[in-house]
């Protein structure tokens, strides 16, 4: 039996709340409120995306399955398909009757870019591809979680987009770091990667690099909207310690779970009135 904590990881529950929770920042810095059918909509989608992901990992696997992550996909290969074809249909139907018109737009410009992902990763080989890919996931996991509170903001300032661009910075670092954490593994399936393509020390660079320009925008940030900013903060930190943090010999998908969980921090301000 697996630990339920892996349970979460392997099954993207931290993806979920990663989501929700950048929903509960994009609301207080938008000033809007989001449509009901927003917190079902999009944190289904992004599990959707990430689960089929999983499963097309297991494909390329060829029946070699080196880590307890693929291991789980693939045993697990139909209930999670099925989940699959059942909660696609849901996902739509409830975007139909509760989202604004304008979300289809932003729907489909996400699912194209979701596609050019997949069809990069089978068409090409260039290692320099992998670097393409996951600006790739970070921008569509940003475009997904935000257009629609900046386009319902009444008033979308400065601070709204340092804030998109703070978190569009965690999340690239969080994205590298993970990247340096699976090198080898990488490796061993012939995948494409950010690790495998920069170098040990052209990925710390630009993971340094990106804290250090996330810290100074969540400092920025903090002049406006201090519990926002210093969450955004605690981010950066909490970033900076995910490379000792995979190092540490900590099981794998426990760190993995740790380092998608920086994205949760948001829930912190739950308890800040806007």
């Amino acid at each position: 039996m697996l630990p339920w904590l892996h349970r979460i990881h392997f099954l993207n529950l931290d993806i979920v709340a990663g989501v929700i929770a950048s929903a509960i920042l994009a609301e207080r810095v938008c000033h809007c409120t989001l449509p009901a059918g927003w917190w079902f909509v999009i944190p289904v989608a992004a599990w959707l995306i990430y689960t089929l992901d999983r499963v097309l990992d297991d494909n390329r696997a060829s029946g070699d399955y080196p880590t307890l992550r693929h291991a789980f996909h693939h045993r697990n290969r139909r209930p999670l398909l099925i989940a699959c074809i059942v909660l696609a249909p849901a996902c739509a139907v409830v975007a139909a009757l509760t989202l604004p018109p304008f979300t289809w737009i932003i729907a489909i410009c996400a699912g194209a870019l979701v596609a050019i992902h997949h069809l990069a990763q089978h068409l090409f080989t260039s290692r320099w591809l992998s670097v393409l890919k996951d600006v790739n996931v970070v921008v569509t996991y940003t475009a997904a979680i935000w257009s629609v509170p900046v386009i319902l903001s009444p008033d979308p300032g400065p601070v709204v987009f340092m804030t998109i661009a703070c978190i569009v910075l965690v999340t690239w670092a969080i994205v590298v770091v993970e990247s340096i954490a699976d090198v080898d593994i990488d490796t061993a399936l012939h995948q494409p990667s950010v690790a495998r393509a920069l170098g040990p020390k052209g990925t710390m660079a630009m993971v340094t690099a990106s804290i250090g320009l996330a810290a100074a925008l969540a400092i920025g940030i903090m002049t406006t909207d201090l519990p926002a900013g210093a969450m955004l903060l605690l981010m950066c930190l909490a970033t900076t310690c995910l490379p000792m943090l995979f190092r540490s010999g900590i099981d794998r998908p426990i760190t993995r779970l740790l380092a998608e969980l920086v994205l949760s921090l948001p829930y912190l301000l739950l308890f800040f009135a806007r």
